[in-house]
């Protein structure tokens, strides 16, 4: 679980983004997979783990919170809830209220092109001095728009899926 290159860097967190079953994209079997990978390297390295859920949709998907309640709830875990496609208000209140590291934060989930990228692009503008990974490999979405398409600021990448050799995407 360690061979993942940020990881060996310290302390991050990982954000989840509308990994819920109203969402066409979020029930496709690899995305659910790949998202379930992240959170459970996440946990796994003792990460600080955010699940954001479009308010007044259904919970996330129970196979992507698995590996965080397994046994005990894992307690770097923090559910958020949001009422525009932009989820990173409420991200930074839970970075800031649980002490979560702001260095280094990984986002995966759906939809790409829509709440993902507001949610990263948000991000980017309130912590500046943060590296903000997208994870490519685990988002997904019902526009089927390209990579190319993926409007990003200036401290966002666009990252491969680590346990298959990770690589960093071009714009």
């Amino acid at each position: 679980m360690n061979n993942h290159p940020s990881f060996n860097r310290g302390q991050g967190t990982l954000v989840v983004v509308d990994m819920q079953p109203d969402y066409e994209a979020a029930l496709h079997p690899w995305t659910i997979s790949n998202v379930t990978k992240e959170v459970t390297a996440a946990r796994h390295n003792n990460w600080g783990i955010v699940i954001v859920e479009f308010y007044d949709h259904e919970p996330t998907i129970k196979a992507v919170m698995r590996p965080l309640l397994k046994k005990t709830r894992y307690e770097k875990l923090v559910l958020v809830e949001k009422d525009i496609p932009d989820g990173s208000t409420p991200v930074v209140t839970a970075l800031e209220q649980n002490g979560f590291s702001d260095s280094l934060i990984r986002v995966c989930g759906v939809n790409t092109h829509e709440c993902v990228q507001d949610t990263v692009n948000g991000l980017a503008r309130r912590l500046p001095d943060s590296s903000i990974e997208v994870i490519t490999g685990a988002c997904n979405c019902h526009t089927k728009l390209s990579w190319k398409s993926f409007h990003k600021e200036a401290n966002v990448s666009l990252k491969g899926n680590w346990w298959l050799g990770e690589k960093r995407l071009k714009h």
